[in-house]
């Protein structure tokens, strides 16, 4: 068998459900076009999971991992649509799944290097504060007769002004994604869940980035909101008409009928959240939504404060 190079960052299967008669409407923000297309052609990047070592020997173990977590959770996604009653496995299996629908996609890789990046850069100013500390930090970072390439004096301007750039090794970041997939659905598996589900004349949205979070209410702005964040909603649209919500810790899980004003909010939270795929149903939908969102344009980098904002 041949090694997968088509891989989808946003599961296939998982886009049908927003499709009609095959087919999905998408807005990308990068190329400012509104398109028509399968999801079979939606985002998908070649190689997107795929290791290779030292001998340019290629590892597919990531993607096929994610297809076993696809592969479980799609009678619970059926379920869920159909306003059964799910088992506790059948929790844990969407947990995870659900976990990994934001961990898996571009967006977080994109917020891990930003951190990475920002708290590397803030490190190093402290090191760098002073012509000695830099001084002596060159030292140790030189073997006895070797010359430093630059300066103290260069050294401290280029970590003032930060002149460079870092990077993260693909294995890594993608082993911190797995590792954060994992602590997430751990939590959600351990919290009230309720799926609203949407009047028949309307339909949910989703994206290239669909897990999301809305705020607490009187949350300070300035401080970031996360999967344990107290009153925070973890919202997950899994169908054009079932939307996940997974709220405080417990164990209650049920079905509730929402207004169209309500999937309307949602769908505004989802739209403002996409990384550069907005995905839906409909054209007027999707052309209404990134009209009201505001999201014309490549979506700007910053989304990482430093102070826990975002």
């Amino acid at each position: 068998m041949g090694i997968p190079k088509r891989q989808h960052y946003v599961p296939r299967r998982y886009l049908e459900n927003f499709s009609r008669d095959g087919l999905l409407w998408v807005y990308d923000r990068e190329k400012g076009e509104y398109r028509r297309q399968t999801p079979k052609n939606t985002t998908l990047q070649n190689h997107y999971y795929t290791l290779e070592d030292a001998e340019g020997n290629k590892d597919t173990t990531v993607e096929t991992t994610l297809a076993k977590i696809e592969n479980r959770a799609w009678p619970v996604i059926a379920k869920a649509a159909e306003r059964r009653e799910l088992s506790l496995t059948d929790k844990q299996d969407l947990a995870l799944f659900s976990a990994f629908l934001k961990v898996r996609v571009p967006d977080y890789e994109k917020s891990l290097g930003e951190l990475f990046d920002k708290l590397f850069k803030a490190t190093n100013k402290m090191i760098f504060h002073s012509e000695e500390a830099t001084k002596a930090a060159m030292e140790s970072m030189t073997d006895e007769g070797e010359e430093f390439p630059l300066t103290a004096q260069e050294l401290m301007e280029v970590v003032d002004k930060e002149e460079y750039e870092l990077g993260t090794p693909r294995a890594e970041s993608i082993k911190l994604k797995i590792d954060s997939g994992l602590e997430i659905a751990r939590y959600l598996g351990q919290m009230n869940w309720i799926f609203a589900c949407a009047p028949a004349s309307t339909s949910f949205i989703t994206s290239d980035n669909p897990f999301v979070f809305i705020r607490p209410k009187n949350h300070d702005p300035h401080r970031g909101v996360g999967v344990i964040t107290p009153g925070a909603k973890k919202v997950v649209p899994l169908t054009h008409d079932t939307c996940l919500f997974a709220l405080d810790r417990g164990s209650y899980t049920g079905y509730m009928d929402i207004s169209r004003e309500a999937v309307r909010g949602i769908n505004l939270t989802v739209s403002a959240n996409c990384d550069r795929f907005l995905i839906g149903r409909d054209e007027a939908l999707v052309k209404r939504l990134v009209k009201t969102a505001g999201i014309h344009g490549k979506r700007e980098e910053g989304r990482i404060i430093l102070n826990g904002g975002r």
